[in-house]
């Protein structure tokens, strides 16, 4: 038991580093000193940093997924599938706020061989709710035409680019030479809808 508290307080204490700082200065040793034991305590648990890494990674996929079903069951009762498929949007841009330096460090961790079987597993488990509304909205009659696939590419790829911009400070600032809103919520609703082609915020075609 005793050993299953250190590894949790070793991979709490790298979640509170990524969330503080990023991944600058993020070793082992740092870790340790976070979690109150000894620098050799982390490598009796884990074989190496990218190991501690890759499950940090596993937790913030999961977490991300809880976020996404979370702001899908907030939409009003009897909404259609494609708006549910925007509020899934609004949960993934809200996680990628609210936990900056995990988000960062999954998708910096998810695309190398090392990548640990869990984190392969609850990538796949979120892009999987993704998938799930893409094929609701497709049944409602949107994209229908187009490959599964094809669509939840797009749609994830706008997201992910949304936030990546937003994040780097890049989409405010051309926001503010355009003279545009920066309203978070409401420019990804408009974004995603244009990709998507449905015109309008008001869901109008």
């Amino acid at each position: 038991m005793r050993g299953e508290d250190t590894r949790t307080r070793l991979l709490a204490a790298a979640r509170m580093h990524l969330e503080e700082r990023g991944l600058e200065g993020l070793t082992l040793r740092e870790i340790a000193r976070r979690s109150g034991v000894s620098h050799g305590a982390p490598l009796r648990h884990f074989p190496g940093l990218g190991d501690l890494l890759a499950e940090v990674a596993a937790e913030g996929f999961r977490d991300l997924r809880e976020s996404i079903v979370e702001a899908v069951a907030s939409a009003p009762a009897g909404c259609a599938p494609f708006d549910r498929l925007m509020c899934a949007s609004r949960g993934y841009v809200n996680f990628a706020f609210a936990h900056r330096g995990v988000f960062e460090l999954m998708f910096q961790h998810i695309g190398r061989a090392a990548a640990s079987a869990e984190l392969t597993a609850e990538s796949a488990a979120a892009l999987q709710v993704l998938s799930q509304l893409v094929g609701e909205a497709q049944g409602d009659g949107w994209q229908q035409d187009e490959h599964i696939d094809a669509v939840v590419a797009a749609l994830w790829s706008a997201v992910h680019g949304f936030v990546v911009l937003w994040l780097s400070g890049a989409m405010p600032s051309a926001l503010a030479r355009a003279g545009g809103s920066a309203d978070r919520d409401l420019l990804l609703d408009h974004a995603l809808r244009v990709v998507a082609g449905r015109g309008s915020i008001s869901g109008d075609a």
